[in-house]
């Protein structure tokens, strides 16, 4: 068995918006608008009720 090793790795971003405007590009659906290809499959439905995720 191999040592595990803890690694932090830390970063700043500027970002020239409010808060609010800037929190949501950050979160799944809202990386759709600036990260080309970005295009998330959630396996809960967005009003957090269960449902049947098999093809």
């Amino acid at each position: 068995m191999s040592p595990r090793e803890h690694v932090r790795l830390t970063g700043t971003i500027e970002v020239g918006l409010p808060p609010d405007q800037a929190f949501s590009l950050f979160t799944p659906s809202g990386e759709r608008v600036w990260t080309a290809g970005w295009n998330p499959q959630f396996s809960t439905p967005h009003d957090g009720g269960a449902h049947d995720a098999r093809p």
